[in-house]
């Protein structure tokens, strides 16, 4: 059987069929998941903080409601972790019973301390009596550290905002792409991702089971495999791109066989290495998009891959990190590791979705090179920093043991933080350094190539020279689709526009007089111009710029860059000026003495003649 080498267009009825489904899987997945946000809104800021009084929280599963994140006191009273709440205050909870209902059980409750009943993993039931304290908001919450009005505002604000921006994603790729088959199918992975198990935790007794959310969840990520593997116009160009179709729909057969069989006793393993190939079918999607990307020349398409390409980067660093910290130890319930946890695992999610959301959209396309920059640069900060500091403490740690005794081993761990704060500033400008000359060759060429250019042709070059070669290398280092250069009034070149709309734009043209650069995004034509001028010199002379090609406009590295090459190109331009300008004086006296010579040899000659 042959395999497609496209995915199937969307026009006519094909198109108005999977719109239509499209249009349906959103409003019940942005109904869940308004209703998801909703009510563990409700929970995190009525049941958290009375169960919180208690020294617990409480999650609901198949089982039924269980506790966690317990308080020194609740543990002193005999609470132990996923223990299952069966009645508060001597009475029963019913079957089916969440958060809601030990909530509203817990304020009916009255006194200084509540009595409930719990049920052990062994089976046998306890009843407890719980101090209850007060100020609760201000209490440190178990699980993470932080004061608990802090922990819910920033849960609320973080981590419940990751489905809600992958519906919006969704919505705004069907908005503005609804034709396109490769935008469409990561509209309809991102949905699918949303419905993800546990997802009613809130309405329990919804016939919806976790098994069918488990599904639609891995069918989201493989399609979005798929995607990947045929992005950014909807080709398998590869027969990489083309495995990895195949691939994803033996995976997606095989994940109705394990649906079906995980009543039948089928062993853990066979999920795990489920797992496994869903992982490896994603890194071999991620191998197509960068084999396609290498044969890509440059331009937008180019770019639009690179941005994807960027987003993975932003989830892998983070994943890594992540693997990397587990691996040391599990994480710990201090403000520090919740706030990285919750930070780490915000970028793995939502890292993919933001920078194929931007490429797909076209927008800022040419961003990519600074973001996948800093992405990078800060990702291996993180993981050499995280090395430093589990190095330098087990050696601390092992050496100020045996010189010193047990107590050098509770200074280890500060020992081994401040070697790595110390360490920050150097690597971090050691590995900003490296990112940029990998990832961004054509503004570091520009910032450190175009002044030594500049300062040669000054010697030699006419000032048409000078000004062609500072065009072009300008326009090649921050992507502008149009450049010209001004000096004194005159163009001295232009590169992608025409002469007459030039002259047209200069006569209604009126130069700023402040200092530094002059942006005016709406202009179409030149939204970017930078003065030439430097100390000595005065100003000489404009550098105009169009837009990037996607018409956006330029980023903080672009115009950083901009500011600092103005200068030499000023400095150059006046040079060669006083040159061109002694120079003619030069030719203009010379001419005057040959022609005087020619007048003397032509009068001695007539006298010659004469005599």
């Amino acid at each position: 059987m042959k395999l497609p080498t496209a995915l199937p267009h969307l026009e006519g009825k094909r198109g108005d069929v999977v719109r239509a489904v499209y249009l349906l899987l959103a409003a019940v997945t942005t109904a869940t998941i308004a209703g998801l946000v909703w009510f563990t809104a409700v929970d995190m800021l009525t049941n958290v903080p009375r169960t919180a009084a208690l020294g617990f929280r409480t999650w609901t599963n198949s089982s039924g409601p269980h506790v966690g994140g317990l308080s020194a006191a609740a543990q002193r009273a005999g609470l132990l972790d996923r223990d299952q709440i069966v009645a508060i205050g001597g009475k029963r909870l019913g079957p089916g019973a969440t958060e809601f209902d030990i909530g509203e059980h817990l304020a009916q409750a009255k006194g200084p301390s509540v009595s409930i009943t719990v049920r052990q993993k062994q089976g046998a039931e306890r009843t407890l009596k719980l101090p209850r304290a007060d100020r609760v908001w201000e209490r440190p919450d178990p699980s993470s550290g932080l004061p608990l009005w802090l922990y819910v505002l920033t849960d609320l604000a973080i981590s419940q905002m990751v489905l809600p921006f992958l519906i919006l994603a969704s919505l705004l790729l069907y908005r503005r792409r609804r034709k396109d088959p490769e935008a469409m199918l990561f509209a309809f992975a991102f949905l699918l991702i949303c419905l993800q198990p546990g997802l009613f935790w809130w309405v329990p007794s919804l016939p919806v089971s976790d098994e069918l959310l488990s599904q639609s969840f891995i069918t989201g990520w493989i399609a979005s495999f798929v995607a990947i593997a045929a992005f950014p116009d909807g080709r398998f160009a590869s027969r990489w791109g083309r495995g990895v179709l195949a691939g994803a729909v033996l995976l997606w057969l095989a994940s109705f066989a394990l649906w079906d069989g995980r009543a039948r006793g089928i062993p853990e393993t066979v999920f795990t290495a489920f797992n496994g190939a869903l992982a490896l079918l994603g890194v071999a999607a991620g191998v197509a998009v960068v084999r396609r990307y290498r044969r890509t020349p440059a331009g937008p398409e180019r770019q639009q891959i690179k941005w994807a390409v960027g987003g993975f980067c932003v989830t892998a660093a983070a994943l890594v990190v992540i693997i990397v910290r587990q691996a040391y130890a599990p994480w710990g319930v201090g403000p520090v590791d919740y706030v990285a946890r919750l930070t780490l695992f915000t970028m793995a999610a939502l890292g993919l979705p933001v920078g194929l959301l931007i490429s797909l959209l076209r927008y800022r396309l040419y961003d990519a090179d600074a973001a996948i920059s800093r992405s990078v640069a800060y990702g291996v900060l993180t993981v050499a920093l995280l090395a430093i500091f589990a190095g330098s403490e087990k050696v601390i740690e092992v050496l100020g043991e045996q010189y010193f005794g047990e107590t050098m081993g509770a200074l280890a761990g500060g020992l081994g933080a401040a070697l790595a704060a110390v360490l920050i500033v150097p690597l971090h400008h050691r590995f900003s350094h490296w990112a940029e000359k990998r990832f961004q060759k054509n503004l570091i060429d520009l910032r450190r190539g175009l002044p030594l250019l500049v300062g040669d042709l000054r010697e030699t070059a006419t000032l048409g020279d000078v000004a062609e070669a500072v065009a072009k290398r300008v326009e090649r280092g921050v992507h502008a689709a149009r450049c010209a250069l001004v000096v004194e009034g005159s163009v001295a070149a232009s590169r992608h526009v025409a002469a007459g709309e030039l002259e047209d734009w200069l006569r209604d043209w009126t130069p700023a007089t402040d200092e530094g650069l002059d942006c005016v995004r709406t202009d179409p034509l030149f939204p970017m111009r930078v003065p030439l001028e430097a100390d000595g010199c005065g100003r000489v002379g404009w550098l105009l710029l169009g837009p990037r090609p996607d018409g956006s406009f330029y980023g903080k590295d672009e115009r950083e860059a901009l500011e600092e090459i103005a200068d030499p190109i000023a400095r150059a331009i006046a040079i060669v000026r006083q040159r061109e300008g002694r120079q003619s004086a030069f030719e203009t006296r010379i001419g005057m003495l040959e022609a005087a010579v020619a007048r003397l040899l032509k009068l001695d000659s007539a006298a010659q003649l004469a005599t």
